[in-house]
């Protein structure tokens, strides 16, 4: 993996050649840039854009080291610490237990669930049935039950929950269990809404807001859990 200097910081650079248009960039904690970018770009070409915004990208990862702070992100990566609705649990593998035990703020995990981190797997698994109650209470309390949805769930990287609104269909993602049950609320509202208005119109905006009067600070909340989509966790 070749290196560039930023400002005199170190970065890893994974150049991607697609048939997408343009360049598109992606910055994983600590340090590693991916740039997906047209299969006609050449290499110097496109790390020439990628010094022409060094600002921009330093600042990203300035926000990186930031949210990876909060979030004790060097914990989770190295299986000492997860994030379950909203707590943080001190883990502890053990040869005692044959199922995952949960006792104040220690988490008791099966040592053979450490390999490959399944027990990040089998603890999204056995939660998707909190996320199957909380998302039908919601759809009762503040949609009175006006859709018929097809209810799935998903391990994405890169995205909370999506609609697709010619299917009426609602996938979510089963990361959602480390979040807090407000932003739970809020990642679902949003999906449903969409089965209103399929587009990020102003439109969609106006009919959230009525269901979300706060989206803006919770959507500043959503932010700050972005890293734990990340592709290691």
């Amino acid at each position: 993996m070749p290196k560039i200097y930023l400002d005199n910081m170190e970065y890893q650079l994974t150049i991607n050649k697609t048939r997408n248009r343009g360049i598109s960039l992606k910055f994983y904690y600590p340090n590693e840039i991916i740039a997906n970018a047209n299969y006609r770009l050449t290499n110097d070409f496109i790390i020439n854009q990628i010094f022409q915004n060094k600002d921009k990208i330093i600042k990203k990862f300035l926000k990186l080291i930031e949210q990876a702070n909060k979030l004790k992100f060097e914990y989770l990566l190295s299986d000492q610490k997860i994030w379950l609705f909203g707590k943080l649990y001190e883990i502890i593998f053990s040869k005692d237990y044959k199922e995952i035990f949960i006792e104040e703020s220690k988490i008791y995990i099966p040592v053979n669930l450490k390999t490959n981190k399944k027990y990040l797997t089998t603890i999204r698994q056995e939660n998707i049935k909190y996320l199957q109650d909380m998302f039908n209470e919601i759809l009762f309390r503040k949609f009175n039950n006006q859709f018929e949805v097809n209810l799935d769930f998903k391990n994405y990287r890169s995205r909370w929950g999506v609609c697709f609104h010619h299917l009426q269909k609602i996938i979510l993602n089963t990361r959602l269990i480390h979040l807090p049950p407000n932003l739970i609320e809020v990642v679902i509202i949003h999906e449903i809404i969409h089965l209103i208005v399929p587009n990020h119109s102003r439109k969609f905006y106006l009919e959230l807001y009525k269901y979300l009067p706060n989206y803006r600070h919770n959507k500043q909340q959503l932010n700050h859990y972005h890293m734990l989509l990340d592709k290691r966790y």
